[in-house]
């Protein structure tokens, strides 16, 4: 089998730049040589993240959120707004 070089990221197209922890720099799937795993969500929110919640800090926690699990800013947003309405459940 032949060995395919790539040039852009093959989740999000954008050209391949890979950062220190080996995602894509720009949608933060996972790279591995030429093969590709999507990134995935953090199993719990950290209480850095929760405290942000907590003190109405939303686009500071969305922005800790992607960092934490390299997802897109849309998968993020959903995440942290879930994680804000069980808090106030509670």
């Amino acid at each position: 089998m032949a060995r395919i070089s790539i040039d852009q990221c093959p989740n999000c197209g954008a050209p391949l730049s890979v950062n220190a922890y080996g995602r894509c720099s720009y949608c933060g799937a996972v790279i591995h040589g030429e093969a590709m795993v999507p990134a995935a969500p953090a199993d719990a929110m950290s209480p850095e993240i929760i405290g942000l919640i907590r003190a109405g800090k939303k686009i500071q926690a969305i922005k800790a959120y992607r960092q934490l699990t390299g997802l897109g800013l849309a998968e993020a947003k959903d995440a942290v707004e879930a994680e804000e309405s069980r808090l106030k459940a509670n």
